[in-house]
């Protein structure tokens, strides 16, 4: 390879690099914004699933039951999504501080491998970790740190197709971090998801999308936040525990500038415990 032909490619790889990183920072933003619409969707089908209670759309009583079931259930199930959004926000103002305590790295990696690997299963996925060959140790909250890495690699799973999840953990010495690399079959949906791509409320008139509205309610919606809200909460987690959530850029590149490998990675930066 000849010096032009390396600096053309030096720049496929920069231009790639800075659309990424954009994409990143876009992602991370607005997470105020992001969880208000995240929210919107299911209190507007709850407001319609009342609405039709109350205009006597029902087709028995029976079905008017199973509604106001419904309708308890969607609210217990939103409450619960407020109720995440209320913790991590009291974490990010102090009023319950993290406990950062000293962790084994491979025990970790256990105790989220035992958590993860039936629902990568189910989702017919290969999922692939590699532990270490020393037992190192981090600083992070031993409470949080297993379900912040559990929201992280559930939300790579519920956006990955096929292929295969791999695991691992990495040493950078200079900046004595650990990072928890999570290798994945390319997909930047799970970064660069619109929130306008949420359903809109419920257009009336109800008597028109009585079926709709129906099959949204009870077949349609499973009342969780998207992988791009959480991974949004696992960066927040991570940021309070002195860790980081960072995007690795791959670096191999073909003629139409298309990742070779088909992989992306995200990283999970934590402190490393340094034995004196």
């Amino acid at each position: 390879m000849n010096e032009i032909e390396s600096l053309k490619k030096e720049l496929q790889e920069t231009k790639l690099m800075v659309s990424l990183l954009m994409e990143m920072n876009q992602f991370k933003g607005g997470f105020l914004a992001r969880s208000a619409h995240e929210l919107r969707a299911p209190l507007s089908s709850l407001i319609a699933l009342h609405q039709m209670i109350l205009e006597g759309l029902c087709e028995s009583d029976d079905e008017e039951k199973e509604f106001i079931a419904k309708g308890k259930d969607y609210s217990l199930k939103l409450l619960d999504l407020l109720n995440q959004l209320i913790n991590i926000s009291e974490l990010e103002i102090g009023q319950f501080p993290v406990k950062l305590q000293v962790v084994s790295v491979n025990k970790l990696l256990h105790k989220v491998d035992n958590l993860v690997k039936i629902y990568a299963k189910n989702e017919s996925l290969k999922l692939e970790f590699h532990f270490l060959d020393q037992d190192l140790k981090i600083k992070a909250d031993q409470n949080l740190i297993p379900q912040t890495l559990v929201m992280i690699i559930n939300s790579i799973i519920s956006v990955v197709e096929e292929g295969k999840i791999t695991v691992s953990a990495s040493i950078l010495k200079p900046d004595q971090k650990l990072i928890i690399n999570l290798d994945f079959p390319h997909s930047l949906k799970l970064l660069t998801e619109e929130i306008n791509l949420l359903n809109p409320p419920l257009e009336k008139p109800l008597e028109k999308n009585y079926q709709r509205i129906k099959d949204h309610i009870f077949h349609g919606n499973n009342l969780s936040f998207s992988p791009s809200q959480n991974l949004m909460m696992a960066q927040t987690l991570l940021e309070q525990m002195g860790g980081n959530l960072k995007l690795n850029i791959p670096p191999n590149l073909d003629k139409q500038n298309q990742i070779q490998n088909n992989t992306i990675q995200l990283q999970c930066w934590f402190p490393l415990v340094v034995d004196e």
